[in-house]
């Protein structure tokens, strides 16, 4: 048989009532002696609360609806751990869906976190303009790491992406000279902060009056490591470009592969950088050159704000923006000992 609270009640000599301010912290105040024979009959007992139950008492569920782009993506990977993690030191659990990128799936995985009573909603990417609205009418506190009109009414937290991929651009073109850089890219919504990368190559090849025409934009078809290979590919075959801006560690490692198994020696025939400051980044060969989006510091403040919305529904949307790091190593041409500091702390804005 399950043991229940009034078994825990009779073991420790104390109401049921006890026990229950005892499990619900804050609930009522209870003596230090009390407090310690309750623990100790719920640790003999192996007494475990039905979670159910409490949220249905308290009108919480303590979980948090998470959607993502994709599950393999090693940044948005990297991402989730370290949020689940935080949420889970503040108790609640997660509940994780994968939109594929698909307006239609994003919308119903909003509507069936909904109903199952989530406390906040937190989207790593959005597909769904619609579904964000129909999230936002429904009262459960939203955040999207993502670019959203504020007129949609969530909150939005997210890096400075286009200044990012510029101060990547422009360490190619200022340090190293470079004045034919393609952008190796994926096919991403206009308004999609993953766009805004592209965005921030053709503003630092612009301002550098060089050119940033679609002959030099490069759109892989997967986004993953073969989707790299085979765009670099492209570039070598079809443009006089000296170097790449690659919009992902993950596609820049499929494009590393590429020259080396064509001859080509990276950095002294062809330059690369990338985007995301993933490890993998750390430990491709050589190095890469890689634009980081301080994803612990991030996390952290994706967790406070939600965690401030949960406490204060009805609050005013937020809309923080942190600042990115251009992590130098040697695949754009620098040498070794050109190192950069840890990425820095999340800037709030608005």
């Amino acid at each position: 048989m399950a043991v229940t609270r009034a078994d825990v009640a009779r073991l420790a000599g104390v109401s049921p009532a006890l026990v229950s301010y005892v499990i619900n912290p804050g609930s009522r105040p209870v003596s230090a002696d009390a407090r310690r024979r309750i623990e100790a009959a719920i640790a003999e007992l192996g007494y475990r609360p039905n979670a159910i139950a409490q949220a249905l008492r308290r009108s919480s569920s303590r979980s948090i609806g998470l959607l993502m782009p994709t599950f393999t993506s090693p940044v948005v990977s990297y991402a989730a751990e370290n949020i689940e993690e935080l949420f889970r030191e503040h108790g609640y659990v997660m509940l994780s869906g994968n939109t594929g990128g698909a307006s239609e799936r994003e919308t119903s995985y909003l509507q069936d976190f909904i109903s199952r009573g989530v406390d906040a909603l937190l989207l790593i990417s959005t597909a769904s303009p619609e579904g964000l609205a129909t999230a936002a009418a429904s009262g459960v506190p939203v955040i999207a790491l993502d670019n959203v009109p504020e007129e949609v009414g969530v909150s939005t937290i997210r890096v400075d992406a286009a200044g990012g991929a510029e101060s990547a651009v422009k360490h190619l073109i200022e340090v190293h000279g470079h004045t034919r850089i393609a952008c190796i890219a994926a096919d991403w919504p206009p308004h999609s902060q993953a766009e805004s990368r592209v965005v921030g190559w053709r503003s630092a090849m612009t301002a550098a009056g060089l050119p940033a025409g679609d002959d030099l934009l490069v759109r892989a078809e997967t986004f993953d490591r073969a989707g790299g290979w085979n765009a670099v590919g492209h570039v070598l075959d079809a443009t006089d470009a000296t170097a790449a801006f690659v919009t992902s560690d993950v596609k820049a490692i499929g494009a590393l592969n590429n020259l080396r198994s064509r001859g080509v020696r990276v950095p002294e025939d062809f330059a690369v950088v990338s985007y995301d400051g993933t490890v993998l980044a750390g430990s491709a060969w050589p190095r890469l050159t890689t634009v980081d989006q301080g994803i612990p510091e991030l996390a952290a403040v994706v967790v406070e704000r939600l965690l401030e919305k949960i406490k204060n529904k009805g609050s005013a949307p937020t809309h923080d923006v942190f600042p990115t790091t251009l992590v130098i190593r040697e695949s754009c041409g620098c040498p070794p000992a050109a190192q950069q500091p840890p990425s820095p702390t999340a800037t709030a804005v608005g």
